[in-house]
């Protein structure tokens, strides 16, 4: 839902109503369909400038608070999706104005996760790639916390956090040359780059790699994230690979499995009370929003 807000003031998306606020991760998803695709380009011009301007420590808003008193910034992927929805409104608008207004703040927010932020997420000194995490804390899109168990912790290295990772230093790069200016991370670019390979063992992508380099090859939708994104490196046998694998053990009708149902882990009834709903909430349940990377890889 596109909504306006009072505090702070600016467009944004009301994840659920009514029983979600507005999350950065969520409206930075939603912006293309939203907004772009219809037509509504001042409107999504105005939806990044609402979490534009809320950044701190290079973090976006997971999420603003109900009563307008303040914001979670417990994401890891928040701001990289928004650097990806602004290179999509530029892309769509050739609005150069707003690009180039926005490029500072873009630096910034990449800059930040270079030398590290908040919750442990900075880029690794060994490979470039962006690690992650801290105990009892939930930063990726499955970030179901119930009385301090976090549920999918996912620590480390997740697979869509290193193309989300690649696709903001790419924008970075693409927006600096359509401004003429001199792109400033094309090392860190090129290095994550070289690294992304490591989470291809045994003809599959793992699902995140842990800070020693463990590889959990759990079957989640998050390779297909990953590898729809534009600075992503693989091979086409390995999006073939991937393609097969989605289809054998994650495409419904409406969405994707969170998770593989021959997993042990697998929990095929969203229903009971809170507790049980969330402990399956990215333990098999379907979401359609993944779909569209999974067709963006078919086309």
């Amino acid at each position: 839902y596109l909504v306006r807000r009072e505090r702070p003031a600016g467009v944004t998306v009301i994840a659920g109503y009514p029983w979600f606020a507005d999350w950065g991760r969520d409206a930075m998803i939603a912006l293309t369909g939203l907004t772009l695709l219809t037509g509504r380009h001042a409107e999504a011009r105005d939806l990044l400038g609402t979490f534009l301007a809320s950044l701190r420590r290079g973090l976006t808003p997971n999420n603003f608070h109900d009563d307008g008193g303040g914001a979670g910034f417990n994401t890891v992927d928040g701001a990289l999706w928004l650097a990806v929805a602004l290179e999509r409104y530029v892309s769509v608008t050739g609005d150069l104005g707003f690009a180039r207004s926005s490029l500072p703040a873009l630096r910034e927010l990449l800059d930040w996760h270079l030398r590290g932020t908040d919750h442990g997420i900075r880029a690794d000194d060994r490979d470039g790639l962006l690690l992650a995490g801290e105990a009892g804390v939930q930063l990726t899109w499955m970030d179901v916390k119930i009385e301090g168990w976090v549920v999918t912790p996912r620590h480390g290295k997740p697979v869509e956090v290193q193309g989300l990772w690649l696709a903001a230093l790419g924008a970075e790069a693409r927006l600096s040359d359509a401004l003429g200016e001199r792109p400033q991370f094309v090392g860190a670019l090129a290095r994550a780059r070289e690294s992304f390979p490591a989470f291809w063992q045994g003809g599959a992508y793992a699902d995140t790699l842990a800070a020693d380099g463990t590889p959990d090859r759990s079957v989640r939708p998050n390779v297909a994230l990953a590898l729809a994104l534009p600075d992503t490196p693989t091979t086409p046998a390995q999006v073939d690979r991937v393609i097969r694998e989605v289809e054998s053990q994650l495409l419904t009708p409406v969405g994707l499995h969170t998770l593989s149902p021959l997993d042990a882990r697998y929990r095929g009834n969203y229903g009971g009370a809170q507790v049980q709903r969330d402990a399956a909430y990215h333990q098999g349940t379907v979401w359609p929003w993944p779909l569209t990377a999974f067709v963006e890889l078919l086309l």
